[in-house]
Parts: C-alpha cells; sequence; structure tokens
C-alpha cells in the first residue's frame, strides 16, 4: 500500500502517474484494473485518456454506494483510526495528521492480516521478512545530536519521533514543536525519560579530596544550595553525588541506581571489611572513576523485564510463523519424549460420554544473567478449565519452593560469600502419580498425534501441569 497526499484534488492523476511508473521500473508490474467512485478526481478527460492508452480498464461504481468499494472503504476507516489513536497517545497537535498516516501505513504494510495468510504485504512485494527491530512509540520523545552551537552548549536537542524517511537508508523524521517544522536526521537517541543518576560512592578509608585531571567541567552537587567557591588549585572536594555527562551520540552507558548495600557504604552504616567480593562489579579495585564507568549489577536483571518486547513468551501459532521455528520444534520434541520417558500416558480409545481436556503448549525463551539466549523452553499444559470442580478433579496442588525459604537461602550465602548459582529440572513435576480413582483423559497434541486424533486420546498415569 502507498500513500500520497494531495494539496488539491487534481493532482490525482498526478499522483496516479506516479504510482503507475514505480510499479512498471520497480516490479515490472502494470495496472490492469482501477476501480474507484465517481469522484471528478477519476474522471477527467486527461485521467479518462491516459487509461485508455495505457489499456486499464476502468471499474466505476454506482452513485451513493460506497459499499461496493468495501475493501477499500474499511481501509480507509482502519488508517483514520490508526492516526487518530497516534495524535491522541502523543498529544501532538492535529496538523501532523499526514506524518502520523505515513506511518500507520509504514506498519500496515509489515504486519499480516488473515486476508493474505501468514505473509505480511511487505514479504509478499519484496520476498523478505521486514525488520521491526527499531519501532518506536509514534511521536515519542527522542535526542537528536546537534553540533551547531558552542562548544559550551549541550550536544543534543529534543525532539519527537515520526518514523522513518522514505528517501533515506538511516534517516528519521524529527518534528520541532518549537520551530513546527520536520527533519530528517540520523544520530537519535531513544528511551532516555527514565535516567536516573547515580553518584561516585567513596570507600571505607578512602578520602573524599581526590586529586582530579584537568577537565573542561566539574562535577556540581546536586543538593547544594550556597555558591560554588573556586576550587583549590591542588585538590578538588568531590561530591558524593554527581551527574553524568550526556553523550553526544551513540547507545552510550547505562545510568544505573545504587544497591542497598552500595547506600550503607556511603552513609556508613556497613564496612567492606577484607571481603572485596561482596562488593557490587566494578568496586573491587581501581579508582574512583571506574566505579562509575564499571557498575554492572543491574545488567543482570534487565532479563526479567524484556520478555513482552522481544517475544519471548509466543504462542504456537506465532512460533511456527517465525524464522526460529526449528529451535521451537526442537524444544517440542525434547519435551514429548521427557514426557513419554516418565511413562506419563498410554493412548486409548476415546471412552463415550467421558470429558476430554484439550491441551496447548507454552513456549518461552530462558535467558542468563547477561541476557544471552539460553535454550528455548515448551510445556504441555492441560487447560483445566474444561474440567469441572467436584466431578473431574476435587484438588490441585503444584510443589513450589516457598518464598520464605528462598530468601532464607539467600540471607545464608550472602553472610557465609557462597556463591549463588541456579539450574533447571526438566519436567520436574512429573513425579506424581494419579490414583486408581483419578482418570483424566487428555487429547492428543495437535501437530503431534501419533494415532488418529478423532479416535485415540491419552489417559494419563501421571500429574500433568494445568492452565486454569
Amino acid at each position: 500500500m502507498n500513500v500520497y497526499f494531495l494539496t488539491t484534488k487534481d493532482e490525482a492523476f498526478k499522483s496516479y502517474q506516479i504510482y503507475e511508473a514505480w510499479l512498471s521500473t520497480q516490479h515490472n508490474a502494470r495496472i490492469k484494473c482501477l476501480r474507484s467512485d465517481r469522484g471528478g478526481e477519476y474522471l477527467s478527460d486527461e485521467f479518462s485518456a491516459h487509461l485508455k492508452k495505457a489499456g486499464t480498464v476502468r471499474k466505476l461504481t454506482v452513485h451513493d454506494t460506497p459499499e461496493h468499494n468495501g475493501v477499500a472503504e474499511r481501509l480507509n476507516r482502519t488508517i483514520i483510526e490508526k492516526v487518530r489513536a497516534m495524535l491522541y497517545d502523543s498529544g501532538l497537535p492535529k496538523f501532523l495528521w499526514a506524518e502520523a498516516t505515513a506511518h500507520a501505513v509504514y506498519l500496515k504494510n509489515r504486519t499480516w492480516t488473515r486476508t493474505i495468510g501468514e505473509m505480511t504485504p511487505y514479504e509478499i512485494l519484496y520476498g523478505r521478512k521486514p525488520n521491526l527491530s527499531n519501532i518506536q512509540s509514534w511521536g515519542c520523545k527522542v535526542r537528536v545530536h546537534d553540533t551547531g552551537g558552542s562548544k559550551l552548549d549541550g550536544h543534543s536537542k529534543i525532539g519527537r519521533w515520526m518514523g522513518f524517511d522514505s528517501e533515506t537508508r538511516d534517516g528519521y523524521r524529527i518534528y520541532w514543536p518549537e520551530r513546527r517544522m520536520v527533519t530528517v536526521e540520523r544520530s537519535v537517541k531513544f528511551n532516555f525519560d527514565n535516567e536516573v543518576s547515580v553518584g561516585v560512592l567513596p570507600l571505607e578509608g578512602e578520602s573524599k579530596h581526590v586529586e582530579q585531571q584537568p577537565n573542561t567541567t566539574q562535577p556540581i552537587p546536586e543538593t547544594t544550595e550556597t555558591p560554588i567557591e573556586a576550587p583549590d588549585a591542588e585538590k578538588i572536594v568531590e561530591p558524593d553525588i554527581v551527574e553524568p555527562t550526556e553523550p553526544t551520540e551513540g547507545r552510550g552507558r547505562r545510568i544505573r541506581k545504587e544497591s542497598k548495600y552500595v547506600r550503607m557504604l556511603r552513609e556508613g552504616t556497613g564496612v567492606t571489611g577484607e571481603k572485596l567480593s561482596l562488593l557490587p562489579k566494578g568496586m573491587q579495585s581501581g579508582s574512583m572513576s571506574t566505579v562509575v564507568a564499571d557498575v554492572a549489577v543491574e545488567d543482570y536483571a534487565m532479563a526479567t523485564v524484556v520478555e513482552s518486547a522481544e517475544g519471548l513468551m509466543p504462542t504456537y501459532e506465532e512460533a511456527r510463523r517465525r524464522p526460529d521455528w526449528p529451535k521451537w520444534d526442537e524444544a517440542i520434541q525434547k519435551e514429548l519424549g521427557s514426557l513419554k520417558k516418565s511413562g506419563t500416558w498410554e493412548i486409548v480409545e476415546r471412552p463415550k460420554g467421558a470429558n476430554v481436556v484439550d491441551n496447548r503448549w507454552v513456549l518461552h525463551i530462558k535467558k542468563n544473567a547477561a541476557g544471552e539466549i539460553e535454550k528455548y523452553k515448551a510445556r504441555l499444559v492441560a487447560k483445566g478449565f474444561t474440567q469441572i470442580y467436584g466431578i473431574d478433579y476435587y484438588e490441585t496442588y503444584a510443589p513450589v519452593t516457598k518464598l520464605a525459604s528462598f530468601r532464607l537461602l539467600l540471607a545464608l550465602a550472602a553472610r557465609n560469600g557462597w556463591p549463588v548459582d541456579t539450574f533447571d529440572f526438566d519436567s520436574a513435576y512429573l513425579n506424581s502419580s494419579l490414583g486408581e480413582n483419578e482418570t483424566i483423559y487428555l487429547e492428543q497434541p495437535i501437530g503431534y498425534e501419533t494415532e488418529d486424533r478423532k479416535r485415540w486420546v491419552w489417559k494419563l498415569l501421571k500429574t500433568l501441569l494445568y492452565m486454569g
């Protein structure tokens, strides 16, 4: 889908010629039929003569019957609803509707619909999957690298992201509210609203008076309200908390919050002793400047908050459409092999009048502490909501560790300086067998049937996780 913006309706013919030339040159395709309403912009003598010369068949609807162009009319409504939502969410003025429309069409071309199956319009046209890794919220605030000021001025300005520039390889369209104009920029930084500064923290036995190398900028205490006196020529008093300088471009360093342990050290209620291994990474050795650059404690917690953004828990249908489907299939086969090896079921003929519980796959990408993919994991769970309490079951139980026990183990490890590691048991819950009076039938998982699914079902011999 291409979109062209017109100042007046008489520009429709010129835009049609541009689109026709693009199809012919870039994709070696010709327009065989043009369907439209009876608007005057389509019925001009110039437009009609061009269609006849090109051999394009014209199809017109009867007046007052927009439903005969139902697909186009519905698409127009879909686009305008996306535009309305983007303008409302961003709080930007309505005269940016054209920028919002262009971005809505960009997203529409790169998302699949039920009509064309499991491929996107972009894949059908170009034969490859689109790259959506750099998609951001339309209208979000961004920092744009700027070198137009003096050496003492900031090297970035805040603008609003309008999407990608179609005529530039790596250009972003940026709206400047103070100038009410849109420009194309390259060096752009997203997601900077939640930056939190952390100060330089002195360790026990170290003086706050630290020799400094000559620098163009001096750290300023955040909490002071008195005028700043000129520093001594030999020594400069370094404050407890300093503001890190903003990187001019590129990804930059993540600004981190101090942990409770570090805060205790700063307030003087904790000591380091001789066990430097208890300190956060980056505070075990080195100068004071090394602390700010190397504190990477929170890196190991980042992997727990990116599941939804990175697609770490897709549905079975979504996983089949992804390029990493072979890894998901391998994980599913491993899960089925583990269930079969544990004697979880036996296959029997479908009993008449019995409730047969359906199932589904729960897929999850597990990452290590550094945020790298460790393994693909698949788990077959029963759809427990199809069972009736008092008829199909009487109680449920999940063998999990209590949080209090987990905290006790961590406290003992921290007290004694023990390293803490984690590992996973495959199918650990398959240790409980069903009783003689507990009869549960389960459908064979779709795509992995061993017998006719309509005739044969599984009779569970051991417990299986269920989804309530």
